[in-house]
């Protein structure tokens, strides 16, 4: 999730570029372990762009920019843990779709995106994501899933908040994540707005997932990015939210849909909640409004 590792990331894109990586890893490493894995995983799953750029090519770039850049990755020693000193857990609100039993090859969802925090521990220097929501493939197992959505940050200018979008896999302890704050490319990523965010198992290549952002501007669908989540390809299709200690939280995820092994796209039978780390003081939940829709919100809704 992005976001689950806390603040165990190595991102260059900020507000700035139109993409980068990041290594979520579980324990602290030497410059040389934290090579050989990161090349181990990008040679086993890869974070790649349409299939014509060429895998061999780019991959071979990225473990470039890991080998020159390995020396500024930085770690946490657990979950939550923040780099500015300041308590900045972060939680999640976990919503299941219902499809009759039978497994999702994607998931799709239509959020809203509000500016959500006030929060001091997220700071420029750390590069913490303080809120967001995903649309997300959830394989039943905790820890394993590939999900695309929105993250809110502090701007690298430290004024004000910064939004990007992003898609993210993991496996057990690994995981990766591609982020973009492309504003010509992803005009939608900004307050007050709504989207359609999709995660889409590939039909030739079936443990590939590729991210897509609906702007509902009439230019169809913007594609993200492509991960690969060997030799994971079905689950269940799911919407998230999550956010730090003093993050607000109220947004939407409604119109959702899970895609079967056909490439057929289905709504939502109905919606409920299958996991939730915010309990008190916070109480963040997810309300069902409708089979297709919940609302992420404070003190009211369901706790599970």
């Amino acid at each position: 999730m992005h976001h689950r590792y806390g603040p165990r990331e190595y991102n260059s894109d900020h507000e700035r570029g139109p993409s980068a990586i990041t290594f979520s890893l579980d324990i602290p490493l030497t410059a040389a372990e934290t090579c050989a894995r990161v090349m181990h995983g990008i040679e086993r799953r890869g974070v790649g762009r349409r299939r014509n750029v060429g895998r061999t090519g780019l991959t071979s770039a990225w473990l470039l920019a890991v080998v020159v850049f390995a020396g500024a990755v930085v770690y946490s020693l657990g979950p939550g843990a923040a780099r500015a000193g300041a308590s900045c857990t972060e939680y999640g609100v976990f919503w299941q779709m219902s499809t009759g039993g039978l497994l999702a090859y994607g998931a799709k969802n239509e959020i809203t995106l509000h500016d959500q925090y006030a929060d001091p521990c997220i700071t420029p220097d750390n590069d913490l994501n303080a809120s967001g929501q995903t649309a997300r493939v959830f394989f039943g197992v905790k820890g394993y899933y590939v999900e695309a959505g929105w993250q809110e940050y502090a701007c690298s200018s430290g004024v004000g908040h910064c939004f990007r979008s992003f898609m993210e896999w993991a496996i057990g302890g690994s995981g990766a994540q591609w982020r973009s704050a492309n504003r010509h490319k992803y005009p939608c990523v900004n307050p007050g707005t709504q989207a359609i965010w999709s995660v889409i198992g590939e039909a030739a290549r079936a443990t590939s997932f590729d991210g897509y952002l609906n702007c509902e501007d009439g230019r169809g669908e913007r594609y993200l990015t492509t991960l690969d989540l060997y030799p994971y390809y079905q689950g269940y299709g799911e919407g998230e939210g999550f956010f730090r200690e003093s993050s607000a939280m109220a947004e939407t995820h409604q119109n959702l849909q899970w895609m079967d092994s056909a490439r057929a796209w289905h709504p939502s039978l109905d919606v409920f909640c299958r996991y939730d780390t915010s309990k008190a003081p916070y109480n963040w939940n997810g309300l069902k409004v409708s089979a297709t829709r919940f609302d992420v919100v404070q003190n009211a809704g369901t706790d599970c």
